[in-house]
């Protein structure tokens, strides 16, 4: 992605998500370091979404939400898989 590319609060998105609900506390990690990377950016973030499962599919809903909601323009993502 251009590291040109203009992005506002507005239209920014983190989501993150773990397998299994012992996986938990990554969460926050993960949701850290991508916040973290859209700062190196400059990208404000307007919203994050976390989820448990959905690791095997992209069928969790609130990826879905994400998807669907014209305002986003970008979804940065971590699933967690090294």
């Amino acid at each position: 992605m251009p590291s040109s590319l203009p992005a506002t609060a507005a239209n920014v998105a983190v989501y993150v998500r773990v397998s299994a609900s012992e996986n938990k506390a990554n969460l926050d990690t993960q949701a850290d370091l991508v916040a973290s990377y859209c700062a190196a950016k400059g990208w404000k973030i307007g919203a994050v979404a976390k989820e448990i499962g959905y690791g095997l599919n992209d069928t969790g809903p609130k990826l879905l939400k994400l998807l669907a909601d014209p305002a986003v323009s970008i979804i940065v993502v971590d699933t967690g898989i090294a």
